[in-house]
């Protein structure tokens, strides 16, 4: 009996019995994710833009190895839940083997 990640009520259903609709779903986010850095830095910027599922420190730590410098985002969820909740920009800041740069979205604190 095979088993999947659904079968622990992790994912839901339709999005494992639909190939189609994840290709499509990544090629979406990958167009949109190119064309903001495109709007940003212009045409033929040199920015190698990646999309990869999972935990997002995890993901960032490992695309940090043999980077020059790492850009990251954050959010600004306010320092109470972000205490609670922890920080993605935080623990990559603290952990990455580049320099990193936050970036602090308008208004957060």
């Amino acid at each position: 009996m095979t088993t999947t990640t659904a079968d622990s009520g992790l994912v839901p259903m339709a999005w494992t019995e639909s190939t189609e609709m994840l290709t499509a779903t990544h090629e979406a986010a990958a167009r949109v994710a190119e064309e903001q850095v495109e709007s940003v830095l212009g045409a033929g910027h040199g920015v190698d833009v990646s999309l990869v599922q999972g935990d997002a420190s995890d993901a960032l730590l490992e695309t940090a190895k043999g980077a020059d410098l790492l850009v990251v985002g954050n959010r600004g969820r306010g320092a109470l839940k972000e205490m609670l909740l922890g920080s993605t920009s935080g623990r990559v800041a603290d952990h990455a083997p580049c320099p990193v740069v936050v970036v602090r979205a308008h208004g957060a604190g």
